[in-house]
């Protein structure tokens, strides 16, 4: 077995197994933090799901909500392919995880307004009305 730098350092034989190192704590440790980084656009898409279906059971919100929603399934495409074509530093991560957001939070307002539901009541009647009639999705 040859001597390498890491091993002359550590004292501890380089292990590969499968092309992965095994044994090397700091190796792990960066591989995991950068998968939770690539995983965020994702588990807000869960997210935001998991709370609507939860306000569906309850019956805060109707049924209908998704007549309205699903249409906009496309740009969790449009959020996809920025994200592949940002790339993955830290910016780029948090540009597309603005992106989402907004992408969502307009969806959900707009999917709420166009079924009349109380929640929106709070909004501006102004800002009720220009998303509201904006376009009608399901005549598409």
């Amino acid at each position: 077995m040859e001597n390498t730098n890491d091993q002359k350092r550590t004292g501890e034989p380089k292990i590969v197994l499968f092309g992965e190192e095994i044994g090397n704590k700091e190796k792990k440790d960066k591989t995991a933090r950068r998968h939770n980084h690539e995983s965020e656009v994702g588990g807000l898409m869960v997210l935001l799901a998991g709370i609507i279906l939860v306000l569906n059971n309850v019956g805060v919100i109707p049924w209908q909500f998704w007549d309205y929603a699903l249409p906009f399934w496309p740009s969790i495409l449009v959020i996809i392919g920025a994200r592949i074509i940002l790339g993955k530093n830290t910016f780029s991560r948090m540009l597309v995880f603005m992106l989402a957001v907004v992408v969502f939070a307009f969806v959900i307002i707009y999917s709420l307004i166009r079924l009349n539901s109380p929640i929106t009541n709070q909004l501006p009647l102004e800002f009720r009305d220009s998303v509201g009639n904006s376009f009608d999705v399901r005549s598409i």
